[in-house]
């Protein structure tokens, strides 16, 4: 999943508290998909749909 990626990528964590997801964690990885992943917004959705 791409999650687990962009936490060890950017954040060198394999998990993370969900108490620690906050708006700025979301844009930043709403960002990561978009510029280093290259995805288009209908991916990005479905992405960020998880973390609903």
């Amino acid at each position: 999943m791409r999650l687990a990626e962009f936490l060890l990528e950017k954040h060198h964590l394999s998990d993370i508290p969900l108490r620690d997801i906050n708006y700025q964690f979301i844009r930043d990885f709403e960002m990561h998909l978009l510029i280093a992943r290259g995805n288009k917004q209908s991916t990005i959705a479905q992405n960020l749909i998880l973390l609903n």
